[in-house]
């Protein structure tokens, strides 16, 4: 089976919402809108019911790495309650 390529699909599925499907036309295969897009939550997809051609991209998630902050700030020997504090 051929693959549509992703500038035939993808900009389209990341123009809908998540769970959302919609039909286009696909160049060259008819005046009918034969192209099904799609957008869910893990994968963008696109099959053309004509041409029998269909395409997918996963989504990935990107882990962002930060630094952990230095521990700063001094911790008594002794903890006492803070009502002890307030008069």
């Amino acid at each position: 089976m051929q693959r549509l390529e992703d500038r035939e699909f993808l900009p389209i599925a990341k123009s809908l919402m998540i769970g959302e499907v919609t039909k286009v036309i696909h160049k060259g295969c008819g005046a009918r809108p034969a192209l099904h897009i799609a957008n869910e939550a893990d994968r963008w997809w696109g099959y053309c019911h004509k041409c029998r051609r269909s395409g997918s991209v996963n989504k990935t998630l990107q882990r962002i790495k930060v630094k952990a902050p230095d521990k700063t700030g001094w911790v008594p020997a002794v903890l006492k309650p803070a009502q002890d504090f307030i008069n």
